[in-house]
């Protein structure tokens, strides 16, 4: 009876892991790259672009960030950096810019009302100075070759979607970087039907990255800006789904040649910044949650297991060593996929297992933020729910 357990278990493993991979090839074909579409015709070049970025204690990564944008072959672009309150030298780095450069632009955030998460509010103050007849949000820790703003026209015109996100290039340097942040990309496209994103009847497929939104201005108004999504903490999650039920499409591409990104500079700021959107980006639900953790435990963690202690065991038969094997392979190999697409070293696959149990960690961790730790916790402030947070920094 034991080993009947066992099979069927290691079977509905495999099925699980082989339908990861089915969806992974089937998005990979689906997906295009930014790098390949071509720059807006003559007609559509004029159009103007507002960059708007908000920045919160971003001294290191906000001057490669407007290098970048300066170089932009674009004819017709503004930036506008939002100062959210930091204490280090973001707005003096912003005000240099702007004194030398007239396209660039430096405003003071209002502080945070009650019932909005800190990036939403930071976002809506932005769009509301803005006069492009494009608003593109750009994180402050990305920067970008010099034809993204060229490329990235030519796709709204082309495709004239309601939002237009990209998946950059994340530069991973760290060990934590290295762990956890290509299972950003796995769960996404192991786990998700892209070729379903710009159809407007599949209502249940919308995802953007907050790292780099484009939206025409008229899509932006009459879904009510960031308002709509005023107490997100994943407010891009929120926003694709805002606009796509409003009627709209939604594109993506990859960017991993054109677009990059430093989302974290340690290891530590790699699990505070999961833990604060794990959670958020299930819609707080719990059942979704453990459902998520028993299947990353069954796929991920307990094959290893069973396979050590079978290869300890005097009693291991081809059943008890073949099947975690198969197990351990797959999911190596969805690793290496992704990693292969989207720019991270291959050769970190072999991590693959150890990043199940690190998502484990940062989903629980995320879950006790929520209900036992006073809330989500990000750059000195604190969110009580997905949805309203407290305004006093910490």
């Amino acid at each position: 009876m034991k080993r009947i357990i066992s099979a069927v278990f290691h079977l509905l493993v495999i099925a699980a892991l082989m339908n990861a991979l089915s969806l992974l090839i089937r998005n990979l074909r689906t997906l295009r790259r930014l790098e390949d579409e071509p720059p807006p015709s003559a007609e559509f070049n004029s159009w103007q672009i507002s960059v708007l970025i908000p920045a919160r204690n971003e001294e290191s990564d906000l001057p490669r960030c407007l290098l970048s944008l300066q170089q932009q072959t674009y004819p017709s672009f503004a930036v506008t950096v939002l100062d959210d309150g930091s204490t280090d030298r973001t707005a003096e780095i912003a005000r240099a810019f702007s004194d030398a450069d007239d396209r660039f632009s430096v405003i003071i955030g209002e502080p945070l009302p009650e019932g909005w998460a800190g990036k939403p509010w930071a976002c809506q103050q932005l769009a509301e100075q803005a006069d492009g007849d494009l608003l593109l949000f750009v994180d402050a820790d990305t920067w970008f070759t010099p034809d993204v703003l060229s490329r990235t026209a030519g796709v709204m015109s082309r495709k004239q979607p309601g939002l237009f996100s990209v998946m950059p290039k994340q530069v991973a340097e760290s060990f934590g970087e290295r762990l956890v942040l290509p299972g950003l990309y796995m769960l996404f496209l192991c786990g998700s039907r892209l070729w379903n994103l710009e159809d407007p009847k599949h209502q249940e497929m919308a995802a953007a990255n907050g790292q780099f939104i484009c939206m025409p201005r008229e899509v932006y108004e009459a879904i009510g800006g960031h308002r709509s999504v005023r107490g997100q903490v994943v407010e891009d999650i929120a926003l694709a789904k805002t606009v796509k039920s409003a009627g709209y499409t939604l594109v993506a591409r990859t960017a991993i040649d054109s677009v990059y990104c430093r989302m974290y500079e340690s290891s530590r700021e790699v699990f505070d910044g999961f833990s604060k959107n794990a959670y958020a980006s299930m819609d707080e639900r719990p059942a979704t949650a453990i459902s998520a953790i028993a299947v990353m435990i069954a796929t991920h963690i307990v094959p290893p297991v069973l396979l050590g202690r079978s290869l300890l065991s005097r009693n291991r038969s081809a059943q008890s060593i073949g099947l975690p094997a198969i197990e351990i392979g797959l999911g190596v190999t969805l690793r290496w996929l992704v990693s292969r697409r989207t720019g991270f070293l291959q050769r970190d696959a072999a991590l693959a297992h150890l990043n199940a149990v690190a998502f484990v960690v940062i989903t629980v961790r995320s879950m006790w933020w929520r209900y036992a730790g006073g809330g989500y916790r990000w750059k000195g402030r604190q969110y009580t729910t997905a949805g309203s947070h407290d305004s006093s920094d910490r």
